[in-house]
């Protein structure tokens, strides 16, 4: 996949089937939208494109820095396994936010031959967010695209949506969480020396230097998996407080079963199956030491329901 982060003029416009949007997650709904420009583009023989903007238009209109369920690495890779020739990142900037709708396809239109533009049904850009799904109806003739809007997915009666993925992460409902994104959510971090406690209580864990734009679940403990040299192995997780002892400051600790060796300074990407428990404070290293065997035993439980990912175990 190639990833443009220059828009200039071509000499030759390059023929494409296309989708717009920041597309945090790449949920359901997303694939569902890829997967067809995709599709289409190959029984046509010309390029998939996705068009796509850094930062997040509410991030730069607050000033404030947002989380998102997926990194840009991983985004990056998402598209490139759905099979997108290409991705077009816009900078989102004063300039480009006072882009009118009219001018934004003009913009599109200098160095793409768009052959087709599919959308979900709520879709809106450009300045104020004026353009919408009308807007690009009326306009289908003057650039020469065919527009297809794609109705949203539904889960539990519930629009599948960014936004919502985002609140059930956060009330730490992973599971959900994975059913809207057809895949499981992840934590992301540099493998730093587990705490001294744990240490001291025979806890072998690592702690994670998390990605400051990756939205962290709610505060729990979880059950979850990493793979490592082709290798998954089974994981508990806690989110929340350097768990145990009193101490609830932001952290990430990470219990990786059966793994024997080195991971600090290594990027793990931890993904995330079922939260089992809230965190609550120990009195004494041995409370802990009880609970935790507890969750490694019920973490084992859950997980042999997964046997597509850790064989019969």
């Amino acid at each position: 996949m190639m990833i443009r982060k220059v828009f200039s003029k071509t000499k030759e416009k390059l023929s494409v089937f296309l989708t717009i949007g920041f597309f945090d997650g790449v949920h359901r709904g997303h694939q569902k939208i890829i997967n067809e420009i995709v599709e289409k583009a190959k029984l046509n023989n010309i390029q998939s494109c996705v068009i796509t903007f850094n930062p997040h238009p509410l991030e730069f209109f607050s000033g404030k820095r947002m989380k998102f369920l997926t990194s840009w690495e991983e985004k990056k890779e998402i598209f490139c396994l759905l099979g997108i020739n290409l991705t077009q990142v816009f900078t989102f900037d004063s300039q480009f936010a006072n882009l009118s709708p009219q001018e934004f396809l003009q913009k599109l239109n200098e160095i793409f031959d768009i052959r087709q533009i599919v959308v979900g049904e709520e879709f809106n850009f450009g300045l104020k967010r004026e353009g919408n799904i009308n807007f690009l109806y009326q306009k289908q003739a003057e650039f020469g695209y065919q527009l297809k809007t794609a109705p949203s997915l539904k889960l539990d009666g519930e629009k599948i949506g960014s936004s919502l993925l985002r609140k059930w992460l956060g009330e730490g409902k992973v599971d959900k969480v994975a059913q809207g994104l057809g895949r499981f959510s992840t934590i992301i971090g540099k493998a730093i020396a587990g705490r001294e406690k744990g240490q001291e209580i025979s806890c072998s864990t690592v702690s994670l230097q998390t990605d400051s734009h990756k939205l962290l679940p709610g505060g729990g403990v979880y059950v979850g998996y990493i793979e490592e040299f082709g290798v998954k192995y089974k994981a508990v997780i806690n989110v929340g407080g350097k768990s145990a002892f009193e101490d609830f400051t932001l952290d990430v600790q990470v219990h990786i079963m059966g793994f024997k060796g080195d991971l600090c300074g290594k990027t793990l990407k931890v993904n995330l199956v079922e939260k089992i428990r809230d965190i609550h404070p120990f009195l004494a290293p041995v409370q802990f030491s009880r609970q935790f065997k507890k969750d490694k035993e019920r973490a084992e439980r859950i997980l042999k329901d997964y046997t597509f990912l850790f064989g019969n175990c």
